[in-house]
């Protein structure tokens, strides 16, 4: 508490915590200590980016779509390309990354089943640059797990590791989508329940 003593009267201010609010706060309040009645200064008169709220969910728009449309551009353009390379070996020749016990068991050729994993790597990076970006997430997420399976029985370690981060990044994509999806939802229930209201 802070007093200042004047000739007439002396005023106690009290300084709070509220001094240490972030720099994007908008407001802070406290009690005046002459008249005890709540005050309000504005502290930045730019607004901070929204935050979305609704159950267990928080989106904030700004940073966080940057990075949504990062990955989502990244991981979708590398599956569809790399699925795709699978027709062209221009690459590399995709087909020294199978495991032995892989070989063993393939029901066809080294070549022919390329060519099945190219289609599914299409699908699934057209799936994420499309309107599937969730689904399509959540499955880039497991195939790129299955293929570090595949790596380490083949002793190509570096390469797994690679994988299995760009599975957590998918998993990242799915998750965020989700919460996009669900900001959607609620900001469109938010409009038709003010529209009824208004009616």
């Amino acid at each position: 508490m802070l007093r200042i003593q004047s000739a007439n009267k002396t005023t106690s201010v009290h300084i709070g915590f509220f001094m240490a609010l972030p720099f994007w706060s908008n407001s802070y309040s406290g009690l005046d200590g002459y008249s005890g009645q709540e005050v309000y200064s504005p502290v930045n008169t730019s607004s901070p980016p929204r935050i979305h709220l609704n159950g267990g969910f928080m989106h904030r728009e700004g940073h966080l779509d940057d990075v949504y449309w990062a990955l989502r551009i990244g991981l979708g353009s590398t599956a569809f390309l790399a699925g795709l390379d699978k027709f062209t070996n221009l690459l590399t020749h995709w087909e020294k990354y199978l495991a032995p016990q892989v070989r063993e068991q393939l029901p066809v050729s080294e070549k022919t089943f390329m060519y099945g994993v190219g289609v599914i790597e299409m699908l699934v990076g057209l799936g994420v640059l499309t309107n599937q970006t969730k689904l399509a997430s959540y499955a880039a997420s497991a195939w790129l797990l299955g293929i570090a399976g595949n790596l380490v029985l083949n002793g190509d370690y570096d390469i797994a590791v690679r994988d299995v981060n760009m599975a957590l990044a998918a998993f990242a994509l799915a998750r965020s989508e989700g919460s996009r999806q669900s900001a959607a939802e609620y900001e469109y229930s938010g409009e038709d329940t003010g529209l009824e209201s208004a009616a």
